[in-house]
């Protein structure tokens, strides 16, 4: 892979990575929106050499670190493929900083005092240390996604502290200068703000910045350009809430969700490079107005949630472009590569083989089932598929199903259910996605026991 050649900016530009993709089952939604294939194609994101392009091209244009969504839940992690094999040992490493954003959207009672000094031990044994861990205020940047989550568990605010105060302490101990937290949410309301800052936050901002348009649309789909009349009003009143934090503008980068949710997904429809553009450089105004100097843009690869800038089949490099021309200095820009261009890649995973039964009889092996809905801990035991709701929502999924639907009339199931629950199956085909209209219930017996059902 050709060297990266970095390019000026007077602001340090941070994206959110999401590590989703190592295998070819987790590209399998993505398949039916081939606008939105990555230029270094179905890839193994566990592979430094597409690491060594990714970083190429954020910093050619003007991304200086990614904020990588980390999943740690009493001790189990997943999804670290990226940071520890990928960018770990990608070549060129050294020219992008990463920062970690705890996705602690962990079930109830998960988070204790003993689970926080180990995950804080975690961090410094295995990232501190690296002289590309991005810092703020010279401390380790670490994200919280779901503060609240942790002082539900902790039974309170003040309670929470004494967790932020032992990470503190443990990072002096072992020779840092502390750690710089930042809050993804609960910074919506100046009385939450308070909380935040007495259990030692120091600055907030979001995964999004839809919300505004999302409101005030009444509807699940609303235009991406109602964007640039909400966001500025959005990034204000966040400044005003957060008042005592650094508050951390957040550029969106698109939502359509419909290859994980279907059609009960919201959309904001039709972005363009060129409406990227302008709320880039919304944001620039924004941050020279008030003085910033880190700014968040929306995840750079969420391919499932339609949040993505990483260079793609309908648009190439024009949204990094776009980006680059707001937030980088005039001059010499290097011109936009690709693997073909130096004769690397394609990058390709090879397909999955269709399936039509499922017997789990290898433990952990989860034969190509995901959740991607409010389920915990999904793994392979005893003969099973096994997992916990942990919210309204849980979604288990499996891809390449690949029949005629006329030689394959019945779909059989064996489930077990603690509650009485209705259960909802969804399909697709090649003609259409997931939908509520692609779908059939069935009310599931909540005794504990397995039972066996049939759908047409």
């Amino acid at each position: 892979v050709p060297g990266p050649k970095p390019v000026r900016s007077q602001y340090e530009l941070g994206a959110f990575y999401f590590p989703g993709f190592p295998t070819a089952e987790k590209w399998q939604p993505i398949l039916n929106y081939p606008n939105r294939k990555p230029i270094l194609g179905w890839y193994d994101e566990s592979n430094p050499e597409c690491a060594d392009w990714q970083i190429k091209w954020a910093v050619e244009h003007g991304i200086n670190f990614f904020m990588v969504d980390w999943y740690w839940c009493q001790g189990n992690r997943h999804l670290e493929h990226w940071v520890h094999n990928a960018y770990g040992k990608a070549k060129y490493r050294k020219y992008l900083k990463w920062a970690i954003m705890w996705a602690n959207h962990n079930p109830p009672n998960t988070h204790s005092a003993d689970d926080w000094r180990k995950v804080t031990q975690y961090w410094i044994d295995n990232y501190f240390n690296m002289p590309e861990y991005y810092r703020i205020d010279g401390r380790p940047a670490v994200f919280i996604w779901a503060p609240q989550n942790v002082r539900r568990d902790l039974g309170g605010s003040s309670e929470a502290a004494k967790l932020y105060a032992m990470s503190q302490q443990m990072a002096k101990a072992a020779g840092y200068p502390g750690i710089y937290f930042v809050a993804m949410s609960s910074h919506d309301n100046p009385d939450r703000t308070k909380e935040l800052i007495s259990e030692g936050y120091e600055a907030a901002t979001t995964y999004h910045g839809f919300q505004l348009a999302h409101r005030r649309a009444r509807s699940d789909r609303f235009p991406f350009a109602d964007l640039l009349d909400t966001c500025p009003e959005l990034w204000r009143e966040a400044e005003e809430s957060a008042r005592g934090l650094l508050y951390l503008p957040i550029v969106d980068t698109g939502w359509d969700a419909r290859p994980w949710h279907g059609e009960k997904s919201i959309v904001a429809y039709g972005r363009t490079p060129e409406l990227f553009g302008k709320l880039c450089r919304l944001a620039r105004q924004y941050a020279d107005q008030t003085g910033k100097k880190i700014i968040a843009l929306g995840p750079v690869n969420e391919w499932g949630e339609g949040s993505y800038i990483e260079p793609y089949a309908e648009y190439g490099f024009q949204d990094l472009d776009q980006l680059r021309e707001a937030f980088c200095e005039p001059g010499d820009w290097p011109p936009n590569l690709i693997p073909a261009d130096v004769g690397l890649g394609p990058y390709d995973l090879p397909p999955v083989a269709a399936k039509t039964a499922w017997e789990f009889n290898t433990e952990g092996a989860l034969e190509g089932w995901t959740a991607s809905g409010d389920v915990a801990e999904l793994t392979v035991k005893d003969g099973s598929l096994t997992g916990r709701s942990s919210g309204r929502d849980p979604v288990v999924q499996v891809s390449g199903i690949q029949v005629e639907a006329d030689c394959l009339q019945r779909l059989t199931f064996r489930l077990r259910s603690d509650r009485d629950q209705r259960v909802q199956v969804f399909w697709a085909t090649t003609l259409a996605a997931m939908s509520e209209q692609m779908s059939l219930g069935i009310q599931a017996v909540g005794d504990g026991q397995f039972h066996d059902y049939e759908l047409d």
